[in-house]
C-alpha cells in the first residue's frame, strides 16, 4: 500500500533528523563560544551535514522507485541527490548558530543561556539542511517525471500552523518550503 511506503519513508527521515540533532550537539560542543574559532566548527560540520543530506536523498530515491512500481506498475527512477553547496551550509549555520548566540548575549543573557539559544537555532538549521536531501530529490524528480505530476507535504500528527496549512495540498511547485526543525517530507503523487 502506498501509504505504508510513505509512512516508512517518513520514519526514515525522522531517524535521519534525530541523528542530525545528535550530530549537531556533538559538533556544537567543539566550539568554545568565540567568533575566532567558529571556522573550526564549520570545517567539522560541512562534511557531516553533507553525508546526512546525501543519506536523506538516497532514502528518497529508493522510496520513489518503490512507490512508482507499486502505484503505477512502472519503473521510474528518481533523480540523483544534489550536493549542498558548502557556502549555503556555512551561511545557514553561521546565521543561526553564531549570530543567534551573539544576539542572545547582546540582549543580556548569560553565556550559558546564549549558547543554548544558539544551539537550538544551529541544530534546527542543521536538521533542515540534512532533510533537504529527501525533499529536493522528490520535488525535482516530480518536475522531471512523466508519471508523477505533483507532490504533497506529509507532516507529523501535530504540525505547526505553517506546515498544517500546506499539508496534503497537491502542488507542482519546484520548491519545498521548510523551516528550521521542520520534520515534513514530500510525497510524490502519480496519475
Amino acid at each position: 500500500m502506498a501509504s505504508d511506503l510513505t509512512g516508512a519513508h517518513y520514519r526514515q527521515q525522522l531517524a535521519i533528523k534525530a541523528h542530525a540533532v545528535r550530530t549537531s550537539h556533538s559538533l556544537w560542543s567543539t566550539w568554545d563560544g568565540e567568533q575566532g574559532t567558529w571556522a573550526r566548527l564549520l570545517d567539522l560540520s560541512i562534511p557531516m551535514l553533507g553525508t546526512l543530506h546525501t543519506l536523506s536523498g538516497q532514502t528518497a530515491r529508493e522510496y520513489y522507485a518503490r512507490l512508482a512500481a507499486q502505484v503505477i506498475g512502472k519503473h521510474d527512477k528518481a533523480l540523483p541527490v544534489r550536493d549542498l553547496p558548502e557556502e549555503q551550509i556555512a551561511r545557514s549555520l553561521t546565521t543561526t548558530g553564531l549570530v543567534g548566540t551573539f544576539a542572545a548575549k547582546s540582549r543580556g543573557l548569560t553565556e550559558d543561556a546564549a549558547r543554548q539559544i544558539g544551539f537550538v537555532k544551529f541544530s534546527g538549521s542543521f536538521s533542515r539542511l540534512a532533510l533537504a536531501g529527501s525533499r529536493d530529490v522528490i520535488v525535482q524528480t516530480v518536475q522531471a517525471s512523466d508519471y508523477a505530476k505533483a507532490w504533497q507535504r506529509v507532516t507529523s500528527g501535530d504540525p505547526c500552523d505553517f506546515c498544517a496549512g500546506l499539508a496534503g495540498e497537491r502542488t507542482t511547485s519546484d520548491t519545498f518550503q521548510a523551516h528550521d526543525h521542520c520534520s515534513c517530507a514530500a510525497e510524490p503523487l502519480f496519475n
